[in-house]
């Protein structure tokens, strides 16, 4: 199965390509805009060939096999300038059509969006956000307490969509530097069929049997003691919200009974996890 270092996907190439890690293949369109460009190294033991009629300067397109699947993984830069970034990922997705559903996008949006991380949604991030969702896509970033690493610097309007058919366990930031104010973000995935489709929703919560209350109670409250709140600006309140929800969804996680040790479970046999 592939995993996150087969590929690597860069929005926008500021400098010539000089060197070509040994065992990788470079797909580019680049020409002398290429400064807004976007490009695909990947694993030369993939045998990916470019989609012409999904590349260009800003969109780079590989395609390879798993098993009898095809993977189609695009590099996307949309321009700063670009005031309705919903029109590119709506085009892309009707040139994929049916492809989509085992598709994963890397893309440089300019958009923020508080569901990606930004402090702020403006109007692009709202627009992508429906395009996103009418196309049937997902969102892979994690919430940013869910992350390991915070990277600081960094506007957060990266973000990484994926298909129907593709299943994610793994995204984050990296903690390497990468010589602008866009981290490294590390991503795996697998492919799901009919029968093992991911259909749980981003924040997947126990339910208040399962849950531990003592200790949720405990751990929340030095949790939202720990944080320093800010609740000067509308925007600062919203961003409290999505932390608390953050906050909230980590520790019910942490506190989760087990079920197989609880008083729940009359018997051997009374429960299957």
């Amino acid at each position: 199965m592939p995993r996150a270092d087969k590929s690597y996907q860069t929005q926008p190439p500021y400098v010539r390509i000089s060197n070509i890690p040994p065992g990788y293949q470079c797909f580019h369109n680049l020409n002398n805009d290429h400064a807004y460009g976007a490009l695909i190294f990947a694993r030369s033991s993939l045998k990916a060939h470019n989609r012409t009629e999904l590349s260009s300067n800003n969109i780079s397109t590989i395609q390879f096999k798993v098993n009898s699947s095809s993977i189609t993984i695009l590099s996307v830069y949309l321009r700063p300038t670009d005031k309705n970034p919903e029109n590119s990922l709506h085009n892309l997705c009707s040139i994929l059509k049916n492809d989509s559903k085992t598709s994963i996008f890397c893309i440089d949006s300019n958009a923020k969006n508080r569901i990606w991380g930004s402090t702020v949604s403006d109007a692009k991030g709202i627009s992508l956000e429906a395009a996103i969702s009418s196309n049937n896509l997902h969102l892979l970033n994690r919430e940013l307490l869910e992350c390991p690493i915070t990277p600081i610097g960094t506007s957060f309007i990266d973000i990484t969509l994926a298909g129907d058919n593709i299943n994610n366990n793994f995204w984050a930031y990296l903690d390497l530097p990468s010589l602008s104010d866009h981290p490294y973000i590390a991503f795996n995935f697998s492919l799901s069929d009919s029968s093992t489709l991911n259909t749980r929703p981003r924040h997947q919560v126990p339910t208040i049997q399962r849950l531990n209350k003592e200790l949720f109670r405990t751990t929340i409250s030095k949790s939202i003691q720990a944080v320093k709140w800010n609740f000067t600006t509308r925007a600062d309140i919203d961003a409290s919200l999505a932390k608390l929800n953050g906050i909230l969804c980590r520790d019910a996680n942490i506190c989760k009974k087990n079920l197989k040790n609880s008083s729940i479970a009359t018997s051997k046999n009374a429960l299957v996890e």
